[in-house]
């Protein structure tokens, strides 16, 4: 993981951002921080939208994605 040598380029209370497309890495990344962090998560959708005169809509296709942003300031 980057933490490290982003936490030594990093002033106290500098943010460190990730961005991560599953759960597990979130779980890991989190874990990887240093005490005193309170990290933000938040999850990000990818859905299409289509336009039709003036109706607008999701598209109905079940296929999206979703990852995550990770936000912490460092200690």
């Amino acid at each position: 993981m980057a933490i490290a040598p982003a936490q030594k380029a990093l002033r106290a209370g500098g943010f460190l951002v990730s961005y991560s497309p599953t759960v597990p890495q979130i779980m890991d990344f989190v874990s990887a921080l240093p005490d005193g962090c309170a990290p933000r998560i938040v999850e990000c959708i990818l859905r299409d939208w289509e336009v039709l005169g003036r109706k607008t809509r999701p598209k109905s296709i079940g296929i999206g994605h979703s990852g995550f942003i990770v936000a912490t300031r460092i200690p």
